[in-house]
């Protein structure tokens, strides 16, 4: 299939800003969407401990992802980054839009580390909640430090591209699946998006594509990262690779058990615990949650067989105690929502980011959520054509870590 593009359905650039990688993407704003350029560079381990490096690095590594693929607008809709994001929810006294925003500018300056007027801030409205008999306006406030956007919009402009728009990854990965609830009581579905990246693992709860809960966990695939690097006594950038071969073997492993084929990662979301069969990492997911139900995690064992490279025990144990405190807090983003709204119990969990594709790792969680749970792929319902520009990644493979980008060609400019 061709491309059929025109200044009217081709979409901004979108590039996220993420901390293991910088990733481009470009898109025909059909149904399906087609693919018009894509790119990804991996950040360095040098670039990834200090800002300036980081910046420094990503308006180079925009300006080759531009000469590489061709990009066919200089427009630009960019994320701002997670880990440079604070999430407060707030709850205030229920009033109109003028008293609900002069009460939220109150509250943040008691809870956020800088002043606000250093930060720009934007807000999601929830809605009315009960709180001790008395109804409250919920409120999710997301803020990063003006210097820090600044920063990206100078690394955009210097790779010769116009800033157009600038979003917080929450808002983009919901836009990324938006597909998916497009039918009449879609809007009654309550989905938990668990996207673990490098830096962090961004928890969010959405009843059909509307934001409900929000919340940025710093312990994410650089934690894990670092105790592999302790207990093997390599190098960061040594552990990486090898939990990268480790994820690979795991995915692998989990896809021979599932001869079925599923054309989309994320279908329509139904209670069938079968759902994504074929996918790697599915049906280990599947696995775990039967397991869980079951009371027992022999299906889990038997799901995925153990690494090729055995890992020492204080590698094992390190990662385990890092888990268990990112299971400890998924179960109280989940608590939190419950009180809420104890009448709208999550249905699905929806793994996403690169740390994904470590099978047990998200296994352990959704069983620890004893939530049904899929592994997304937000690049898979994109057709590809061979007239597409791609570079530094494989379009072949699943490719969770892109909802970000994906949501960003998608959602309205806003500078």
């Amino acid at each position: 299939m061709g491309l059929r593009w025109s200044q009217n359905n081709v979409s901004p650039i979108g590039i996220d800003f993420g901390a293991d990688s910088i990733k481009l993407l470009q898109l025909v704003t059909e149904d399906p969407p087609q693919l018009v350029a894509a790119a990804q560079r991996d950040i360095p381990e040098a670039a990834r401990k200090q800002s300036d490096s980081y910046y420094q690095f990503a308006a180079s590594a925009l300006r080759e992802m531009v000469r590489d693929v061709k990009v066919k607008t200089k427009r630009v809709v960019a994320s701002i980054s997670a880990a440079q994001t604070y999430v407060q929810h707030v709850r205030l006294p229920v009033g109109d839009g003028e008293i609900v925003q002069q009460q939220l500018e109150m509250e943040l300056r008691g809870r956020l580390p800088m002043d606000p007027l250093s930060m720009v801030v934007r807000h999601v409205d929830v809605g009315q909640v009960f709180s001790d008999g008395t109804a409250k306006q919920e409120v999710i406030c997301l803020a990063a430090s003006r210097e820090s956007v600044m920063r990206s919009v100078k690394a955009i402009r210097q790779a010769g591209l116009d800033v157009v728009g600038m979003h917080c990854e929450p808002m983009a990965i919901l836009a990324a699946f938006s597909h998916l609830f497009r039918r009449e009581g879609d809007e009654k579905r309550t989905t938990f998006f668990i996207d673990v990246g490098g830096a962090t693992t961004k928890a969010l709860i959405a009843h059909g594509t509307k934001l409900v809960f929000a919340k940025t966990i710093h312990v994410a695939g650089d934690h894990f990262t670092r105790q592999m690097a302790h207990a093997w006594n390599v190098e960061p950038t040594e552990a990486r690779h090898r939990r990268i071969q480790e994820a690979g073997e795991e995915g692998a492993q989990a896809s021979t058990g599932e001869p079925e084929a599923t054309p989309e990662p994320v279908a329509e979301p139904t209670p069938d615990r079968r759902q994504g069969a074929g996918v790697p990492g599915m049906a280990a997911l599947n696995a775990a949650m039967e397991a869980s139900d079951n009371g027992s995690s022999a299906a889990t064992q038997t799901a995925v067989a153990p690494a090729a490279t055995p890992r020492p025990a204080q590698a094992a144990e390190g990662e385990g105690e890092m888990l268990e405190a990112l299971i400890d807090e998924l179960q109280l983003c989940a608590g939190y929502h419950a009180s809420m709204f104890p009448d709208r119990p999550i249905e699905k969990v929806v793994f996403l980011g690169g740390e994904s594709r470590h099978v047990k790792m998200c296994q352990r969680i959704a069983r620890a959520l004893r939530v049904p749970a899929q592994v997304a792929d937000p690049m898979a319902r994109i057709v590809k054509p061979r007239t597409a520009a791609a570079t530094g990644m494989d379009l072949r493979e699943p490719m969770p870590g892109w909802a970000v980008p994906v949501g960003l060609c998608t959602l309205p400019t806003n500078l």
